[in-house]
């Protein structure tokens, strides 16, 4: 019962779930149709957007296709790949390959983020292989969906670009927020214990969602080309200077070293882990462990092989963010989450805001740009704590790239048969593996999950009998906040903090001066003074009246409109001269 389910949902994602890059191009025409219908943007200005932002992220796309080949070239060195074969020697069990790949994700991606999309995922291919040779049936796609899942971590790493931001110098935000230590938000304790549970409880339940043994989708032999490191190159006897050169590994070596001294530096002046040293420690590694610089070449040019999809998808995604970002529907969508938050839900409503904006704006930096300033100056207005808000959406925006494809590309490419074949185990596979983990985990454990619902209804139910409308975000601040003793001050002894304007058509020329228009007006400004929550009302018909009083000798009995629509006109008149 528990497999057909499980088959079910993976047979759907298989079925639905279409190439990453269609993927794209339909969220791309799903944000141009959402500007024209919920933005001031015309189609054109749509176009624009979209075109001028297409190559902005090309730095980006150079640092992912790097990250990809130089982590493919290192791992095909011969002494690296000895060592990923005696990790994968240590997997007894298809069980043990599931849990321990996920744990080896979750820890490589708290180190880097880079490091944990790069490495699980070649590892994947060597578990795959190696187990397939000594009788353990391993299904392909949920080893490679072990690999990628465990970069959920990510953005509570080392590399967490949004913490390392707000706690560098100058960063664009410093003048509302200052600096923010990371003790407050990767080191903080509740961002711990969340990675805590995650590195306990993700290992089992991708563990659990393994089809049966007649089901297993193993890796084909050929898969990824030639499993082990390329043929050392040795020069004949007869070899020209120039081949001699180009087979000297000193070569190589003399060039690791220069880049060793340039590493060893960076980090000794403060530099981070990033892309950039992520992507010089592997060029370094790759030279160290080449035989030589023909040798080097050559891995280079088969690692190459797996970084087209990003040629072309990454562009997109760069078009698409600077729609989303220009056209304001990314400052729609953060504050619809916010319209509905208080000090103490703002987190929670600003990682789901951050979960749905990721499958638009999949970058952590890009969409820290679109939503961070909405969703500081929301924390500060509401009092909520500002590093926790921050870090919802690290966790928010990095939750949803397991079903954002633009991640997954790199891992999905180190598992493709040789050019011109097919995958066996489609990357849609991997999907509904994933997809169907929920549904094995409810049928395994039926009584939890109901016992657990039906403790949630009740508490929403006892939620939803305490909850207020109230469109004053004001009254969402603790007592004692100095703004919203300042909003009471201004409310109680001025004319308030909050206005509405009203503005009424005639329908006719120079309606205002008709008496009957302002008796109407006059009627309506006293239904409104009559209403507990208006403080005071203004209109044309005061100034009227005042004029009125004025003329005729500051009589308070004269405090009323004009008797006709002449003197309306002459007081009118008479306003406009000064």
């Amino acid at each position: 019962m528990l497999s057909r389910i499980a088959g079910l949902f993976a047979r759907v994602a298989e079925r639905w779930t279409p190439d990453p890059l269609v993927i794209a191009i339909f969220l791309t025409g799903v944000a141009f149709v959402a500007a024209l219908l919920f933005t001031d943007f015309t189609g054109g200005q749509a176009v624009d957007a979209w075109g001028s932002s297409y190559w902005e992220l090309l730095r980006f796309t150079a640092q992912m296709i790097l990250i990809l080949a130089l982590g493919h070239v290192l791992a095909h060195t011969r002494a690296v790949y000895a060592l990923l074969v005696g990790v994968a020697g240590l997997v007894r069990s298809a069980r043990m390959a599931y849990v321990g790949l996920t744990s080896i994700a979750v820890l490589a991606s708290l180190v880097s983020w880079g490091l944990g999309l790069i490495v699980p995922a070649i590892l994947a291919r060597i578990i795959a292989g190696n187990c397939r040779e000594r009788g353990i049936k391993v299904h392909f796609p949920l080893l490679v969906a072990s690999a990628y899942c465990g970069n959920v971590v990510g953005m509570q790493g080392l590399s967490s670009s949004i913490a390392l931001v707000l706690n560098t110098p100058g960063h664009f935000l410093e003048d509302e927020l200052g600096l923010i230590g990371l003790d407050q938000t990767i080191f903080s304790w509740w961002s711990l214990s969340i990675v805590a549970a995650i590195l306990v409880l993700l290992p089992q339940v991708l563990a659990r969602v393994a089809p049966d043994r007649e089901h297993i989708v193993e890796m084909p032999a050929e898969a990824g080309g030639p499993m082990g490191p390329e043929e050392r190159i040795k020069p004949g006897p007869g070899a020209s200077p120039s081949e001699k050169l180009e087979n000297a590994r000193w070569i190589t070596l003399l060039l690791a070293l220069f880049g060793a001294v340039y590493v060893v530096r960076f980090f000794v002046n403060g530099g981070e882990l990033q892309l950039d040293s992520l992507n010089m420690i592997f060029v370094v590694l790759g030279l160290a462990f080449a035989d030589s610089p023909k040798h080097y070449i050559k891995l280079l040019g088969n690692a190459a092989k797996v970084a087209g999809p990003f040629l072309i998808q990454y562009p997109l995604y760069s078009g698409l963010m600077g729609l989303i970002a220009d056209s304001g529907l990314g400052e729609l969508i953060v504050n619809g989450f916010v319209a509905v938050s208080n000090s103490a839900t703002l987190p929670l409503w600003t990682f789901f805001s951050a979960a749905f904006l990721n499958l638009f704006i999949p970058s952590a930096g890009g969409q820290w740009a679109v939503q961070g300033p909405i969703v500081v100056e929301a924390a500060s207005q509401l009092g909520a704590d500002i590093s926790r808000v921050a870090m919802a959406v690290a966790v928010g925006e990095v939750w949803t790239n397991t079903i954002q494809p633009l991640f997954a590309v790199p891992v999905l490419s180190f598992r493709r048969r040789r050019a011109g074949k097919d995958n066996t185990a489609s990357g849609r596979d991997v999907y509904g593996r994933w997809l169907s983990a929920t549904a094995e985990f409810v049928i395994a454990r039926p009584k939890a999950v109901g016992i657990s619902f039906l403790l949630i209804t009740v508490l929403a139910g006892l939620g939803i009998a305490r909850l207020e409308i109230d469109t004053n975000t004001v009254n969402s601040l603790d007592h004692d906040q100095p703004l919203r003793l300042a909003f009471e001050y201004v409310d109680d002894r001025m004319g308030g903090s909050m206005s509405i304007d009203l503005v009424i058509d005639s329908g006719r020329a120079d309606g205002i001066k008709r008496i009957d228009l302002l008796q109407k007006v006059e009627r309506l400004q006293q239904f409104l003074d009559d209403h507990p929550i208006v403080t005071q009302t203004s209109s044309v018909v005061d100034q009227l009246k005042q004029m009125h009083r004025a003329v005729h000798g500051n009589d308070p009995g004269a405090f009323r409109l004009p008797d006709s629509d002449s003197q309306v006109a002459e007081y009118l008149l008479l306003y406009e001269s000064g």
